[in-house]
């Protein structure tokens, strides 16, 4: 899950591949007030993983693992509504988690033990090719520090 300075909240499905969009109504309540599937093209035994933001809020990154994939997903309107806009390879295998560091992405491939930066287009929100790569055994989580 992901929050949006909206108050929207985004939330990814691993097996369906999807982001929905959830407000609370009048009374409180959390609704379903959008969603999109991740990209097209996706493979029927591909898995959703992580899902983050950009520093702006104005692009929504989520793992794909089978395909090893990135999909990104630009915010439109008040939050509540999502475009898919590019998929493009993740650089790891299997990328269980990945975090958003100023204009770079960082992809944890647990089954390439390694972690990948990619770099983030600062027009297009979307992450090019891979700058580097450091051994890591099955990394799942990465952890900002700062």
């Amino acid at each position: 899950m992901r929050w949006h300075p909206s108050g929207h909240l985004y939330v990814i499905t691993e097996l369906s591949r999807e982001v929905f969009v959830l407000a609370p109504d009048a009374s409180a309540t959390w609704r379903v007030v959008g969603g999109t599937p991740l990209a097209p093209g996706l493979l029927d035994d591909d898995t959703a993983a992580e899902l983050a933001a950009s520093r702006d809020g104005e692009f929504l990154y989520a793992g794909i693992r089978g395909s090893n994939t990135i999909a990104t997903l630009r915010v439109r309107g008040d939050g509540s509504e999502l475009q898919s806009i590019a998929l493009v390879d993740s650089g790891v295998d299997w990328p269980r988690h990945h975090v958003v560091l100023r204009d770079t992405l960082l992809a944890a491939g647990q089954r390439s033990n390694e972690i990948a930066s990619l770099t983030l287009d600062a027009h297009s929100g979307v992450p090019g090719r891979v700058r580097y790569r450091t051994a890591v055994p099955s990394p799942t989580c990465l952890l900002p520090t700062r």
